[in-house]
């Protein structure tokens, strides 16, 4: 469920973006696992409107049995929450990324899982690296909203989705930025 705008808008990163507008705008697929041998990357490009409200946006989650996903805070000031922060939920804890997607400009963002840590890069630059502690699932099928509650839609854009079943390099994450739109 998503539209493609046209093309009279020149502000966006491609004249071909999904515009989620944060009730009821999403896309399922295929369940897909992302994961291999413990390595996967991300990356997109997104906008999201201007932050307000307690909400959570996922751009990415999983079916309930994995529970798992990539989200930012709406505006929520509760613990490290605050608006724009990027976190990843594991199933169980959501872990703060300490990258802020900035409201209403276009933010590369790049997540690299290596096996043994989360890496983190907006526009190109790394932004922080967590360890990882516990065995990690990735098995999305969902953009723009927290499928095992139908809940957290994104409010924006998302454009240029990639997935990879490796772990980019910091060079192959710059290389995406550079190609930018």
């Amino acid at each position: 469920q998503w539209r493609i705008p046209s093309n009279e808008n020149k502000n966006k990163v491609s004249n071909y973006s999904m515009d989620f507008d944060g009730t009821s705008d999403y896309i399922d697929f295929t369940e897909t696992e992302f994961l291999k041998n413990e390595k996967a990357s991300f990356s997109f490009w997104v906008k999201p409107e201007t932050y307000s409200g307690t909400n959570y946006g996922y751009f990415f989650s999983g079916a309930a049995a994995s529970n798992t996903g990539i989200a930012y805070s709406e505006g929520s000031s509760a613990g490290s929450y605050y608006p724009g922060v990027l976190y990843w939920y594991n199933g169980s804890t959501a872990i703060i990324l300490d990258v802020v997607v900035t409201e209403n400009v276009w933010n590369h963002i790049v997540i690299v899982f290596d096996g043994t840590s989360l890496k983190t890069y907006k526009d190109g630059s790394l932004g922080t690296t967590k360890t990882i502690t516990a065995a990690t699932t990735l098995a999305f099928d969902t953009i723009g909203r927290y499928k095992p509650t139908n809940t957290h839609y994104v409010n924006g854009e998302i454009d240029q989705i990639c997935g990879f079943d490796y772990a980019l390099s910091a060079t192959q994450v710059s290389t995406l930025y550079g190609g930018g739109t």
